[in-house]
């Protein structure tokens, strides 16, 4: 099923409703894992699997406990959220079993080696869509849990239940370098609290665009596992960068047009893009603006000029929508933009160079 971020963003614009929110799921145990341990559930609090197979609290060698919020709908968008958790479930307990059990030796009156997973289930509704976020919080100790590794990661997922990349979330075809940078004017502001020589790319190496984001109503949090980029690993928790959704806008976004200016016309200029990318078409006002059921060509906005009487964006055609596997560039776009008396901006033309 193709992502139709834009086609939610045109809903939510043209009919000014907030689509409807999606009722909070409820968190109980997760489904019981793979049979190779032993699973002591219990009727409240999280799931309890000591290592090896037939092992208890005196005896074990390992201990992995977690607590993942349970997707029970009959929706589709349930359905999938759900899969997607049992998959990162079913890599948990692969990653315990391969990577942390061989390197427990725990003596006899020691405390007992452990993985402790902790969850978080957050909603938000964006121009873009609404979006679920589960947390997910790893703590990992072989000693003693004060001095345990930490680790995060994130599911995003929009309306139909599908994982998101930034890219996906935000409608933006290239977000690593926007986000890269966003991070590194957070760090300017603070250089002391991180390492000396970091560089913007290094920047741009730590950040996960997959499953070390989150959204907001307002704009975006992107996760650094901590010991990549902070100088300071007392705590060893995650490190968090929030910036609005305009952060990852083309720069003439927020002074030739306002957010929600450029917002409103994205839905037109995928409809435009699907309607005349595959032939090569041309569009002017006062033809009618296509309608298409579903979204398969975008465009790549770049930059912005002022001219007599309106604006003109420019970009690049892609075939293919933002946070897809296969997007390909076609070609130059120019767009026209006039301002009606309202003050509203509108799409005038749609040419392909």
């Amino acid at each position: 099923m193709k992502r139709c971020w834009i086609l939610a963003l045109c809903l939510f614009l043209l009919s000014g409703c907030r689509a409807e929110e999606a009722a909070d799921s409820p968190v109980s145990l997760a489904p019981t894992p793979s049979p190779t341990a032993a699973v002591l559930p219990a009727e409240e609090g999280p799931v309890t699997i000591y290592y090896p197979e037939g092992a208890g609290p005196d005896t074990a060698a390992y201990c992995l406990t977690y607590s993942l919020p349970v997707f029970s709908g009959e929706d589709t968008a349930s359905q999938q959220m759900a899969a997607s958790l049992s998959l990162w479930l079913e890599e948990l307990l692969d990653r315990v079993e391969s990577e942390r059990l061989p390197l427990a030796d725990r003596v006899e009156g020691d405390d007992l080696p452990t993985t402790e997973v902790t969850s978080q289930l957050i909603q938000a509704e964006t121009p873009m869509g609404t979006f679920t976020n589960v947390l997910l919080y790893e703590r990992n100790w072989f000693e003693s849990s004060a001095g345990a590794e930490q680790r995060l990661t994130t599911l995003v997922f929009d309306g139909d239940g599908l994982e998101c990349s930034l890219a996906a979330a935000s409608g933006v075809y290239d977000p690593l370098p926007l986000a890269a940078q966003q991070v590194w004017n957070i760090i300017s502001q603070d250089p002391a609290s991180y390492y000396g020589d970091l560089t913007l790319e290094d920047v741009s190496a730590a950040l996960d665009l997959y499953n070390g984001f989150t959204v907001a109503e307002e704009g975006y949090t992107l996760y650094v596992q901590p010991g990549i980029l902070a100088a300071d690993e007392s705590n060893g928790s995650p490190l968090e960068f929030s910036f609005g959704r305009n952060a990852l806008y083309p720069d003439f976004v927020g002074t030739l047009l306002e957010p929600e200016e450029y917002e409103a016309l994205l839905p037109q200029v995928f409809a435009l893009a699907t309607y005349c990318g595959p032939g090569f078409l041309s569009w002017e006002a006062p033809a009618e603006l296509p309608a298409v059921d579903s979204y398969t060509y975008g465009v790549q906005i770049q930059d912005a000029l002022e001219e007599e009487g309106g604006l003109t964006l420019r970009g690049v055609l892609m075939q293919g929508l933002p946070g897809e596997g296969a997007v390909t560039p076609v070609a130059n776009v120019s767009m026209g933009l006039t301002q009606e008396a309202q003050g509203q901006w509108s799409l005038s033309s749609f040419f392909i160079a």
